[in-house]
């Protein structure tokens, strides 16, 4: 009987938590898109408390936090189907699956959804009155070209075309060098909004494959606060792949926005493997 009552009143207070949380990450959600210069507030003052905190903490082990919990949440949730299937208390599970729904829904809100609703990183006011000819276009893929020629690393020439890996991994950073040299080459924009703390990208040592399967080099996790790139891709899309990340950490979730904020990290960075990436 005991056992019971104390069930009832443990179902009773998870029900609420899972009203509140999503109560609380639809309110986020509507404020962001109805109020007027809500969502840049909250991106300035309330986000980067979570980078320095939930970011801070996942950041603190080498490994992505995120996918282990792409495995540890499914088994657990399992695990806890059987056994309750088993004592044949089905309520409690689907609460504690709709718990556990909620938490998720609320962090992709507080830490990810908010953001989308934020001032552009480039005003639309200066892409409006921008004149952009047709040679204006022909001659930054000049530039680019000669951007990519003038970073070409030398000493892959030599290089037999039969060793593909040495052509695409040879010279480029990879692991607790490459997060180093990423956040460097963000930090070094000194641009007010990208400045702060930074956890360092991480790259992902199962779901990789996966991954390259469906054609993806990285991911922002909202829920860890984790930028993650792709380890098994080529050598060279690393370092572009990881300032990208960190741009979507850093509250711009726009992919053009993210791929303008990486390329301006790469191009301008003082390491010769991340202006070719």
């Amino acid at each position: 009987m005991t056992i019971t009552m104390q069930s009832k009143h443990s179902n009773k207070a998870q029900s609420i938590i899972i009203v509140i949380l999503l109560a609380a990450a639809g309110l986020l959600l509507i404020a962001a898109r109805r109020l007027p210069g809500f969502a840049q507030w909250y991106s300035v003052t309330v986000y980067p408390l979570l980078v320095g905190s939930i970011g801070r903490v996942c950041g603190m082990v080498s490994f992505s936090v995120a996918e282990v919990l792409c495995f540890v949440i499914p088994a657990l949730i399992m695990i806890d189907s059987v056994v309750s299937a088993i004592k044949k208390r089905f309520r409690g599970a689907v609460i504690r699956f709709l718990l556990t729904a909620s938490v998720l829904f609320f962090l992709y809100a507080a830490c990810c959804g908010v953001n989308y609703y934020r001032e552009p990183f480039v005003s639309r006011e200066v892409i409006e009155s921008a004149d952009i000819t047709e040679h204006d276009l022909s001659e930054f893929c000049d530039y680019i070209a000669d951007r990519i020629n003038k970073s070409y690393d030398a000493s892959l020439v030599n290089k037999s075309v039969s060793d593909n890996t040495s052509i695409q991994s040879a010279s480029y950073p990879a692991g607790d060098v490459l997060a180093s040299m990423a956040v460097s080459a963000m930090q070094s924009l000194n641009d007010e909004r990208l400045s702060g703390y930074y956890p360092q990208p991480k790259e992902l040592r199962i779901l990789s494959g996966v991954f390259s399967s469906m054609g993806v080099s990285g991911i922002y996790s909202p829920f860890t606060i984790e930028a993650n790139v792709n380890g098994i891709m080529p050598g060279l899309e690393m370092p572009f792949t990881a300032c990208h990340e960190l741009s979507h950490l850093k509250g711009f979730m726009n992919e053009g926005e993210a791929n303008y904020i990486g390329w301006l990290a790469c191009i301008n960075s003082d390491e010769e493997a991340f202006r070719r990436s």
